[in-house]
């Protein structure tokens, strides 16, 4: 969906991938400062528009850097799960890092299925 909308935006707005490539390059240099960040290598205009393309218009440089979780996703129809021998549950959850001292989880839902 982020990407439709963004393609929208290019469109609409003439939108460019330099752009959204100046954003990368400044969020590198903040990161840069930060003793802590994760990249603090500087960050060429042609590193970003070399970079792979993820989802158009979206490259690598764009995407979140997932450094203190995990993620693992399951996704089966709720009818084949029914038939399955173990316990199931059908779960929604978000989590969001929002710093390296602070984290923030929201909780969708959790019903047993």
């Amino acid at each position: 969906m982020l990407a439709m909308n963004a393609q929208r935006h290019f469109h609409r707005y003439g939108t460019t991938r330099e752009t959204l490539g100046w954003i990368a390059l400044n969020q590198r240099a903040n990161a840069a400062l930060n003793p802590t960040a994760i990249y603090r290598e500087p960050l060429t205009m042609a590193d970003y528009l070399s970079a792979r393309t993820i989802a158009t218009p979206f490259g690598l440089y764009d995407c979140d850097v997932p450094c203190d979780a995990s993620v693992a996703f399951v996704v089966s129809a709720v009818a084949a799960a029914r038939v399955l021998a173990s316990a199931r549950v059908l779960r929604y959850r978000r989590g969001e890092g929002l710093s390296r001292r602070r984290q923030e989880h929201r909780a969708g839902r959790a019903v047993a299925a």
